[in-house]
């Protein structure tokens, strides 16, 4: 169970793929989102979407000709916003 755990944290542990993570929390995007997003190519987003998927943070699903990504493990969102929490109150400053 432990090494889930860490597969999970260390998902989520690159910058791209935390701002990722929160993104989805608000909508559903495409991959052609985060391109636009992020000014980066497509080979570079897919690389990260497959690292989430793998560790069932994020799913895909297909809607007419677009793959549309979903946040899956909705917990997560509560492990960040209370990191963020801890870092606005100045009790969280490494």
């Amino acid at each position: 169970m432990v090494e889930t755990k860490v597969k999970v944290l260390r998902s989520v542990s690159h910058p791209v793929r935390l701002l990722i993570v929160e993104l989805l929390a608000e909508e559903d995007r495409t991959a052609h989102d985060f391109v636009l997003y992020f000014g980066s190519d497509f080979a570079t987003v897919h690389k990260h979407l497959n690292i989430l998927m793998q560790a069932r943070i994020i799913a895909s699903r297909k809607e007419n000709k677009k793959v549309v990504y979903s946040l899956e493990m909705k917990c997560i969102s509560n492990v960040l916003k209370c990191i963020e929490g801890l870092i606005l109150d100045k009790k969280l400053d490494i």
